[in-house]
């Protein structure tokens, strides 16, 4: 890494009724920068520039403007050397009131070689020092950076959650990349929507906020695999406005990064509204690089670990749970049941005359026909209910909280909507597909989870021998009044 030194400029001030024109020329000869000042304003609008090293101040007679000037730059310069120029009668006057840190003196006249001498060398070691605590600044500056990716480091190989290890990696970032606002929407693996997990830095709970997959500036940098700086969001024809209903404050600007793994996006980070009253910008997108791939490589990773797990529970073909897990799924509800005196009802789905189907229109046909039919039940069923795939052609749908008669009518819900819908896959048969349906509840029908798996099983046998198309429920299989259980409500 390079550091030149800087360039320091004199900066001339002189009595504007007697400018110092011989002084800029000497300087000018000897291709030393300087700067004549006509006013206070000017003098402190050049030194914030920083490439003044030094004030020459030329006096030929004290008046209030050399003398306000000079109260002014004494409140203002604290280790900049000035070089007073004057007469040695003039001089004396101005003494009492002179407070400079590193001054020198020059009695007029005095010889061009050791003004120019004098005012080499002060511009020399001043630009040394100011190289070298620009030097110090930056390494401070390095210092600060490593030790945010150190605490990056050790988020990534901690065991927080995925989103409470992206909010704490994020927030590192904003020592960075300072914004008002930063969100991480996750690509949903089958609907490839964008799915705000993390709002403002807080983990969203479900149903989090989405957007369609090409939707606003975070849908392109998604499709595109490309990030995007957007300096006003008013005039990107990207932009969505119903972004601002999630963040709940209205964006200026904007950046969008998406995360990508092995040509994957995984996800996508947005800033916005950078502070500091500056838009983001290309060095931007440079400085965050480091935390988008790390956040790319946590969600990736986290993703494959929920897809490990899922295929040990879930049915690959529909995404569906599977007879073991809904198994587990059934001991946990019967035993909350029992605590809290609320009735769980089991459903079983079976489509009728799959096999003969299968054998008619392919073994293809009938894999696109369970896929449908998945994809119907999770449209009919609650957010809360469980579904299964159980067998080949069956499904399991575990009911909380819904009775015999409410499990009922859920269930000729399923059987008319299935019933009324044109399978494509099934071609002209695609208005004949009927399920058979079994169902019982639990405490009302039996006295253990194995009792209401069995009653089950016996009155979806009993939907299929009456014709199949139809519902059965244990009152009816069982042809008596459901008896009383005891239930956690019910205990004395």
């Amino acid at each position: 890494m390079g550091y030149e030194p800087i360039e320091a400029k004199a900066a001339l001030i002189s009595d504007p009724m007697f400018p110092g024109n011989a002084v800029i020329d000497i300087l000018r000869e000897t291709g030393i920068g300087v700067e004549f000042i006509t006013d206070a304003e000017d003098i402190f609008f050049k030194l914030k520039r920083g490439n003044i090293g030094l004030i020459l101040i030329d006096i030929v007679t004290i008046n209030p403007f050399i003398l306000d000037l000079i109260e002014r730059l004494q409140n203002y310069v604290q280790e900049m050397p000035v070089i007073v120029m004057s007469a040695e009668s003039t001089y004396r006057q101005l003494k009492p009131v002179l407070r400079f840190k590193e001054f020198y003196y020059l009695n007029k006249p005095y010889q061009n070689d050791e003004f120019l001498i004098l005012v080499k060398r002060l511009l020399s070691a001043w630009a040394v020092k100011s190289t070298a605590a620009r030097i110090q600044e930056r390494f401070r500056a390095r210092e600060t950076e490593l030790e945010i990716y150190a605490q990056c480091g050790r988020i990534l190989a901690g065991e927080l959650p995925i989103q409470e290890k992206l909010v704490s990696l994020f927030q590192q970032l904003r020592k960075i990349v300072p914004s008002e606002c930063w969100n991480v929407a996750f690509v949903e693996p089958v609907t490839n929507d964008l799915v705000f997990k993390i709002v403002a830095g807080k983990v969203q709970d479900d149903p989090a906020p989405r957007f369609e997959p090409s939707r606003g500036v975070v849908g392109w940098a998604a499709t595109h695999k490309t990030p995007m700086v957007v300096e006003n969001v008013r005039k990107n024809k990207h932009y969505d406005p119903a972004i601002e209903t999630i963040v709940e404050i209205k964006p200026r600007s904007m950046l969008c990064a998406p995360l990508v793994f092995g040509g994957r996006v995984v996800g996508v980070l947005q800033l916005i509204n950078r502070t500091e009253d500056t838009d983001y910008s290309d060095a931007d997108l440079e400085a965050i690089s480091p935390f988008v791939d790390w956040a790319a490589v946590a969600v990736a990773n986290a993703q494959l670990e929920n897809e490990s797990k899922s295929l040990s529970v879930r049915d690959p073909l529909t995404g569906l749970y599977n007879s073991n897990h809904l198994d587990v799924i059934m001991n946990r509800e019967t035993e909350r049941s029992s605590r809290y005196g609320t009735p769980v009802t089991f459903v079983m789905i079976d489509i009728d005359n799959y096999y003969a189907l299968c054998e008619q229109l392919g073994h293809d046909v009938g894999t696109d026909l369970i896929q449908d039919v998945a994809r119907l039940l999770r449209g009919t069923v609650r957010s809360i209910d469980i579904l299964a795939r159980y067998t080949a052609d069956r499904f399991g749908a575990l009911l909380p909280n819904l009775s015999a008669k409410q499990g009922a009518a859920m269930a000729n819900r399923v059987r008319e909507k299935i019933e009324k819908h044109n399978f494509e896959c099934a071609g002209e048969l695609g208005n004949n597909i009927t399920v058979s349906i079994g169902l019982a509840t639990y405490p009302e029908d039996a006295a253990s989870k194995n009792e209401l798996m069995s009653l089950t099983h016996r009155a979806l046998s009993a939907a299929k021998e009456k014709g199949k198309n139809r519902v059965v429920s244990a009152e009816a299989l069982l042809g008596k009044p459901r008896p009383k259980r005891r239930t956690a409500k019910t205990k004395k």
